[in-house]
Order: structure tokens, then sequence, then C-alpha cells
């Protein structure tokens, strides 16, 4: 666990991360970053390249 204190020094307030959220927390924002970036690159790849410089 980490053991932090809060930027407030006139009034600190000790909290406690749990190890396993901090993980849980990282694995899911990597998921996020890589659906994010497949999903637009993925519609991307079947977009038909004349229609889509038609529109422009």
């Amino acid at each position: 666990m980490i053991v932090a204190t809060s930027i407030l020094t006139s009034f600190p307030v000790p909290y406690t991360v749990p190890t396993s959220a901090m993980i849980l927390g990282g694995i899911f924002a990597i998921v996020l970053s890589v659906a994010a970036g497949i999903y637009p690159a993925y519609r991307a790849a079947k977009t038909n390249i004349v229609r889509a410089l038609h529109y422009e």
C-alpha cells in the first residue's frame, strides 16, 4: 500500500491506495487507450479512399 498525505499542509489527511487498485487502474487505462486507437484505425482502413476524398 502507498501512504500519502494531502497537499494542504494545514489540514493533512492521510489515506492509503491499495496496490491492486493502482494495478487495475493502469490496466484499465492501457486497454482503453488501445481501444481508442484501434477503433478509428479500423474504420479508416475500411473506408473507400476515393469516396472519402470526394467529400473533402
